[in-house]
């Protein structure tokens, strides 16, 4: 299969790309390894400046909450730093739904989605890209974008990134809180 640009990762940053390209007329595939929906274990919380630049996040309602404020202790307890708005500063989204709202827009504009394969290499031919995935087929572009996260196949197989970065490990949980618990 040949497509005109394919966008390798398809979380916020890849569908939000296949979304744009895709309303320019562009053919575009969206690969991704996991398949939709799915969860993410990071970056729940969108700033409000995303709801200007995106308005069509708020649009089809993929925020899930809204924070007006906060504050932040001081280690020894001693100062203590509170905002308080009027107007959201903070919208939180749960990733599986976000993401899958994202990747669903970016589909309605008219981009392909090939979830659930992985992209095992990557190579730079004159003309074209061509992407080798899990399942031996391969994918033909004029354009690769590389939106699969810090340890990108694509920087690593584009030799954008060293392969022997240090590693570190976190530990993540995520509870759902019902209405009176909030």
């Amino acid at each position: 299969m040949s497509y005109e640009v394919a966008i390798i990762g398809a979380g916020p940053a890849g569908s939000t790309t296949a979304k744009f390209l895709a309303e320019k007329g562009l053919n575009i595939v969206l690969i991704d390894k996991c398949n939709f929906p799915r969860d993410k274990s990071c970056a729940g919380g969108l700033p409000a400046r995303v709801f200007k630049r995106f308005p069509y996040i708020k649009e089809n309602n993929l925020i899930q909450s809204y924070s007006y404020g906060g504050f932040a202790l001081s280690p020894s307890l001693k100062y203590k730093a509170v905002v308080q708005k009027k107007e959201p500063v903070v919208g939180m989204v749960q990733r599986k739904n976000f993401d899958m709202g994202l990747v669903k827009l970016a589909i309605n504009k008219g981009a392909n989605l090939i979830d659930g394969k992985t992209v095992e290499d990557i190579k730079i031919l004159k003309d074209k890209v061509r992407i080798k995935l899990d399942d031996n087929k391969y994918i033909e572009s004029k354009i690769i974008v590389g939106a699969d996260w810090v340890w990108s196949t694509v920087a690593k197989k584009s030799n954008l990134m060293p392969l022997n970065r240090p590693h570190c490990v976190c530990i993540f949980n995520e509870y759902e809180l019902c209405e009176n618990e909030i």
